[in-house]
């Protein structure tokens, strides 16, 4: 799952605040470098990894509390409904 931050905002930025957005599968990851941070979306800090996503697919956004990293959030599997394929490898 892909949570959009509730903090850190880009100006003039679009919701959804602070929501799940998207479904992915992790094929990957390797420690954040310089190259990573356009797909990112968020310039390299010391402990950053950069994940490799394969099948990434939007769902209806719903509230959730995120943090940074892989973490647990019980969800309604229905919640989950997969949308047509976003981009089929983010590297």
């Amino acid at each position: 799952m892909i949570c959009a931050s509730r903090s850190k905002q880009e100006p003039g930025a679009e919701p959804p605040y602070g929501m799940a957005v998207a479904v992915a599968r992790i094929v990957g990851y390797e420690i954040m470098e310089k190259r990573h941070e356009i797909n990112a979306c968020c310039p390299v800090y010391e402990g950053a990894y950069a994940w490799m996503l394969e099948d990434v697919r939007a769902i209806e956004p719903f509230p959730v509390t995120g943090r940074q990293g892989i973490f647990y959030v019980e969800v309604e599997e229905d919640r989950l409904n997969r949308g047509p394929n976003i981009i089929d490898t983010l590297f």
